[in-house]
């Protein structure tokens, strides 16, 4: 192991997603999860000193350490210990991560992988901490609520990022290239679906009204396709369907597919105008191919791009049927020493790549400009909150929603209006 880093990381979150815990019977494809093995891998390199995790319920965190010492002893030397808040005598304390934070230095790092709606308040009490931020998608529910964090995080001093780990799919890093190459912007479409088995790991937010399917899973293209589009178009006017029935027959209380449709402007001619649709669900089969089927095309003047997300030419048949696996995001099988194999994954680098260019910032061998340009930043992806808000708005209202700026051809949304 090199050096010891005393870096602290909080990881704000102990769902599925994080530790791969999941309390209910439900399906999940992440049994060791995703970020605090990223995180404690990062500190068996020696780039972590503590790691830190906060929930709302301590009463959990027996069954997270089970599950962690299970999971991880997979690996050779991986490290399993955190401090968890609250103490697991404590069934509710949706505030745990305060106490968590009081704990950290300037500098350190958060991890904030919880619930949309509570994205806004966690990420700001960090920032005025002068903490580095990473927010899952989508970062936060409101442009109004997002501007507020791009104008905290510069009065802090501190880079805040958006987990669009597509942006490090090699597929889609070398078609976003070449995507920004091709003139202007005429067509983009994208789907992304899982499993009804979805609603039950997501019934405690879905209870809350916490978010929905475009939130939870458009926000992966439509992010890809904000970044995609950076000075060369920008969303005008969104217009959102939903399709109902299933979630609802179940007793979840949400819409089954959401579809946004979203006009724009080319900045170079701005009577040139391309479309787009994102297209979310969550009520597939369980016995699907593969738990996330998903891709997109893209239409540009001068090119053509289509990536099939869901089949990489790799197919797995057992006795529990066919699979279409996609060890590029997330590679849980160890090396032939026992180590863990999963660094250049795309989920692992989307993780790793924040914490190293915050690391960077901390010691001051990185500008903090420079590390907003590298990473899907608060101030990159405001575009991304726009549309999501405002496909949300069609949705209730049903009617188109024009997404407004300052500036003829500024990037940055200012307003949203029904029309």
């Amino acid at each position: 192991m090199a050096n010891q880093s005393d870096d602290k990381w909080l990881i704000v979150g102990n769902g599925h997603y994080v530790t791969g815990h999941v309390e209910s019977n439900e399906e999940n494809d992440k049994g060791p999860g995703v970020v605090l093995l990223t995180v404690a891998d990062q500190k068996r390199l020696g780039n972590v000193g503590e790691i830190l995790v906060a929930g709302t319920n301590g009463t959990k965190f027996s069954g997270i350490r089970e599950h962690v010492q299970r999971e991880f002893s997979k690996y050779r030397g991986m490290p399993t210990d955190f401090l968890s808040f609250p103490d697991d005598t404590v069934q509710k304390d949706e505030k745990a991560y305060l106490k968590a934070m009081d704990r950290l230095n300037p500098g350190d790092g958060v991890i904030i992988f919880t619930p949309d709606d509570t994205h806004y308040e966690i990420a700001q009490a960090a920032i005025e901490r002068k903490l580095h931020v990473l927010l899952t998608k989508p970062p936060v529910k409101t442009l109004e609520d997002h501007v507020r964090l791009i104008e905290a995080a510069k009065r802090n001093n501190v880079l805040v990022g958006v987990e669009l780990h597509k942006q490090f799919d090699k597929q889609y890093a070398d078609a976003r290239h070449k995507i920004r190459n091709a003139g202007s912007f005429v067509n983009f479409n994208s789907r992304h679906s899982q499993p009804y088995t979805q609603l039950g790991i997501f019934s405690s937010w879905l209870q809350r009204g916490a978010s929905d399917i475009s939130y939870y899973l458009n926000s992966h293209h439509v992010g890809y396709h904000v970044l995609a589009m950076e000075k060369i178009a920008r969303p005008i006017q969104v217009k959102a369907y939903a399709s109902n029935g299933i979630a609802r027959s179940m007793g979840f209380d949400t819409e089954d597919i959401i579809t946004l449709m979203v006009q724009w402007q080319n900045l170079s001619n701005a009577d040139r105008t391309g479309t787009a649709t994102y297209t979310a669900g969550w009520v597939d089969l369980p016995g699907a191919e593969a738990y996330s089927r998903q891709g997109f095309s893209c239409q540009m003047e001068n090119g053509h791009f289509e990536i099939d997300q869901t089949h990489r030419g790799y197919l797995h048949v057992s006795k529990d049927g066919a699979k279409s696996p996609n060890p590029a995001f997330f590679n849980y099988s160890p090396d032939d020493a026992g180590f863990f194999d999963g660094r250049g994954c795309y989920g692992y680098e989307s993780i790793a790549r924040f914490m190293e260019l915050a690391r960077g910032v901390r010691q001051g061998s990185t500008n903090l400009e420079d590390a907003v340009r590298r990473y899907p930043s608060i101030q990159r992806t405001l575009q991304l909150t726009a549309i999501l808000e405002a496909g949300r708005i069609s949705l209730v209202s049903g009617k188109e929603v024009k997404i407004g700026y300052d500036a003829e051809k500024s990037t940055e949304p200012s307003d949203l209006e029904i029309v």
